[in-house]
């Protein structure tokens, strides 16, 4: 799901793999359990399993954006190539079958909005592909990143949009957009201001202070808090085996791809629901491996 930086990155936080292919196993539970009509053992106190691993892929992405040298125009231009791509090959194929069964209606004006990866804010209730709402939140997290690149003062960027975004957090109805964008911004200055031996330990206590206003104030916080400590433990592990870097590596792909498989094999291929699932996550897998190879091709075009 998130957008991973280099690859020479991963031999040094290799545990942050482990952690991807952990996040992207939550998400995918909890969609496939919505598919199946049954979501409300996978919440606690108004967390559930799926926004717990969407917090874990920002959390992720907000502290290797911080270790990036890359001016800020390149920087930003590198993760718009790396998202749009795979975001446009996975939103045609969704908008053209969801026209061919019929299961959704949509415009001009959705499809251009979504291939924009705007949806969560023009469409939210009415999404072709509803797990791309992610995509919208990822955006805005790294035009933050962006800004405070380009000022050269990411330290005080971030701290004040997190305070900004903690604030906001108690007062809009749906706080959950802005507490996934306050864990990337935590994450995220949490790597500009201390050097990396000592980010873990940082996180681990930033994400303990979330919990603790999870439990008081608002629920949503107890994912933002947990998020961040797995982050702090996993900066622990300096390596990982190679399958599993092989399926963090697809992680994005995955991520915008699953849910088609997760809705065609579970309603349409018969059979006992183990195999349909295995069916469905070993063919998501297959394709976005493919769909990554593609993008690869493409990103060395630029």
């Amino acid at each position: 799901m998130t957008v991973s930086e280099t690859q020479p990155s991963r031999p040094i936080f290799g545990g942050l793999d482990y952690l991807r292919v952990s996040a992207v196993v939550l998400v995918t539970i909890q969609h496939a359990a919505a598919i199946l009509g049954d979501r409300t053992w996978m919440t606690w106190r108004g967390v559930n399993v799926g926004q717990l691993g969407v917090a874990i892929f920002l959390a992720i992405s907000g502290f290797l954006a911080s270790q990036s040298r890359q001016a800020a125009w390149p920087w930003l231009v590198q993760r718009l190539w790396r998202i749009y791509p795979a975001l446009w090959i996975v939103m045609v194929i969704s908008f053209w079958l969801t026209w061919l069964s019929g299961y959704k209606q949509f415009d001009a004006y959705q499809v251009f909005s979504q291939m924009l990866g705007l949806g969560f804010f023009t469409h939210p209730d009415h999404l072709v592909n509803t797990a791309t709402w992610f995509i919208s939140v990822l955006l805005v997290c790294y035009v933050g990143a962006f800004v405070a690149r380009a000022v050269k003062a990411p330290i005080l960027i971030g701290v004040a949009s997190s305070l900004g975004f903690l604030a906001c957090a108690f007062w809009v109805p749906d706080p959950s957009f802005v507490v996934h964008v306050f864990t990337f911004s935590v994450a995220f200055v949490a790597g500009e201001i201390m050097q990396t031996s000592m980010v873990s330990r940082l996180l681990m206590v930033t994400g303990g202070l979330a919990i603790t206003i999870g439990i008081g104030l608002e629920p949503l916080f107890l994912g933002a808090g947990l998020s961040l400590i797995a982050v702090g433990l996993a900066l622990r592990v300096s390596s990982a085996l190679p399958f599993i870097g092989d399926l963090a590596d697809v992680s994005y792909e995955y991520y915008l791809l699953h849910g088609i498989f997760l809705v065609g094999v579970l309603h349409r291929l018969p059979g006992p629901l183990v195999f349909r699932l295995l069916v469905a996550l070993l063919s998501a897998v297959i394709t976005a491996k493919c769909l990554r190879l593609v993008t690869q091709r493409i990103e060395h075009w630029k």
